[in-house]
Parts: C-alpha cells; structure tokens; sequence
C-alpha cells in the first residue's frame, strides 16, 4: 500500500468514526454518459471510476479544469520547470497538463500515459468533509513530491442528485465531461 492510498484510508475511517457522513450502501457510479460526475456514498470514491479525461477526451472541459486543479494543490511541475499556479487552471488539457499528468502519474508507480482515467482518479489522496442538509462538502488535501502538505486545497461539493461540482478561484460549476463554464476557462 503507497504512502498516500494509507493516509486516504486513514483519513476515512476517521471521518466515519466522527460521523461525518451519512454512508450508502450505493457505489459511486461513472458518468460520462451523464455529463456529470455523480457519485453516491462517500464522497471520496466518486473520481476513482470517472474519465478519461486528456488531450484527446474531454480536453476542453470542467472535467479538466478540475484536474488541473489538482496539479495545482500538488505543487506538480510543469514544462518550464515551475509548479502549476493558478492560472494554469485554463479548463484545456494541453501539452502542459499532459507533461505535468505524467510526472504526477510516475510519483504513483502509474502508467505514464498522460490520460487520466480510472487508476489515476482512484490514487487521489487524502481527503477530508463533512454533511449538511443532504449536501456533502469535500477537499482535496495537496501533497508535493515528497509527501508533505503543499497547503493548497481543493474543494468539492456533492448535491443530493449526486452531481459533484468544484471552487475554482471562487467560481462554483458542476464538473461536466463536455463544457467548459468556469470563468477561468478560456
């Protein structure tokens, strides 16, 4: 078991033993075909079954904005040798995602393919949230190269039709497959 995929679990069981949130016996279930991510259960599988998402799937999307994202939180480097900063959170999955998607997939011992799919959502970690109202709230903890806390977050929130939806600089959007509606998406 890696580092992370540890603390994940670690991370979980402790929101459950708080009660944080009201757990289904329902899996999270993917939705490309729906346009959405949707998830149900704990909030913190429904990216392990998403995607793909690359220069060639659903490149210019939330999807990949949210991804991006992610790079960002984890201080990721990019083609020029700086890590991913905010404006790098274009919503276009292009050559500098796609670089900055393989070296975070050799950091997990993952396919170098520059595709984020399945294997790649699913090493996400860790995560913390919480319940309100039939509304669950959840954030992506960063984690640089060597496993310490980048102190970049990024939070989610599911509603109670399951769609997932990301803060971006402050934009709140539903994480579709094939539009591109955050204010930082060019």
């Amino acid at each position: 078991m890696s580092l992370r995929s540890g603390r994940a679990i670690a991370v979980t069981l402790a929101f459950l033993s708080l009660g944080g949130l009201a757990v289904s016996a329902t899996p999270a279930a993917a939705s490309p075909s729906a346009g959405v991510v949707t998830g149900a259960g704990l909030p913190f599988d429904d990216f392990g079954d998403e995607g793909p998402v690359s220069a060639s799937s659903h490149a210019h999307s939330n999807l990949a904005a949210m991804w991006q994202a992610i790079l960002w939180a984890d201080a990721s480097y990019e083609q020029n040798g700086t890590p991913f900063d905010l404006s790098d959170i274009d919503c276009r999955f292009g050559p500098n995602t796609t670089y900055a998607t393989k070296r975070w997939q050799a950091r997990f011992g993952l396919a170098r393919d520059g595709i984020v799919g399945p294997n790649t959502f699913g090493a996400l970690g860790p995560w913390s949230g919480s319940s309100s109202g039939g509304v669950e709230y959840f954030t992506y903890h960063g984690e640089n190269a060597a496993g310490n806390a980048t102190g970049r977050e990024v939070a989610f929130r599911r509603n109670a039709a399951g769609e997932v939806a990301m803060w971006n600089q402050g934009d709140l959007k539903k994480l579709w497959y094939n539009s591109a509606t955050f204010d930082s998406c060019s």
